[in-house]
């Protein structure tokens, strides 16, 4: 009896309940298909989210973005469409609500993996959360990056290097991941020499106080003067 009750005042509390256009909802996918998304609104109706107003990101698939159950965030755009379907935006209630998230992520130095999806004469697009973002093609390998058409398509682990969320900006760094890689593959390289081992390599520099030997796989190492020769 006293579940009845409780789902009672439930249907009597949804019945009372008022959706309006520019409310952003927690709603529950419980169907889902190649071109809409059904959502549960706990009213009288369900609601109805369009795949065009699903994500910005071009590439996004609903049956590999989202699954039956997952809670999400839509906002209403239409309060009752001519079927009487709530229909929503996903990506309207992204675009509001992501950027706070991202400024977070900005300030933990969060890694995200970023498909390229087009080259600019300038750098390259892809899209993290459902915006756009861009690598400038000085900050998209160790290297500037002349041929930026060679990266679409490649997916890299880049940081947040610029966020402005007013503007619309946001503007992420791969080279700061690639130093990072760059320096722990080097030590692990060091780590394999050990004391007493021979090797071989090309004087690449000379100094008053000794050479610098190029040693192969990025590692050069000096030979203090002391060490050069008994004479």
């Amino acid at each position: 009896i006293m579940e009845s009750m409780k789902d009672y005042e439930k249907e009597l509390e949804n019945s009372f309940k008022v959706i309006k256009e520019g409310d952003i909802l927690d709603v529950m996918v419980i169907g889902i298909s190649e071109t809409e998304i059904t959502v549960d609104l706990n009213y009288y109706t369900e609601g109805i989210i369009p795949l065009e107003e699903c994500s910005n990101d071009p590439t996004f698939s609903i049956k590999q973005g989202v699954e039956i159950g997952d809670e999400i965030k839509a906002l209403v755009i239409d309060a009752e469409n001519e079927s009487g379907n709530v229909i929503l935006s996903m990506k309207r209630a992204n675009d509001i609500l992501i950027w706070d998230e991202l400024k977070e992520d900005y300030e933990d130095g969060t890694v995200f993996k970023m498909k390229i999806l087009e080259a600019l004469p300038g750098g390259v697009i892809g899209y993290v959360k459902g915006i756009r973002a861009f690598i400038p093609a000085s900050q998209l390998a160790l290297t500037y990056v002349e041929d930026t058409e060679s990266y679409v398509g490649m997916s890299v682990e880049a940081i947040i290097l610029e966020i402005e969320p007013k503007e619309k900006k946001f503007i992420l760094s791969a080279k700061a991941i690639a130093k990072e890689h760059a320096a722990v593959e080097k030590q692990q390289k060091i780590g394999r020499l050990m004391v007493g081992d021979t090797i071989e390599g090309k004087i690449v520099r000379m100094e008053s106080y000794g050479v610098f030997i190029e040693l192969g796989d990025g590692i050069d190492g000096l030979c203090h003067i002391s060490q050069i020769t008994n004479k």
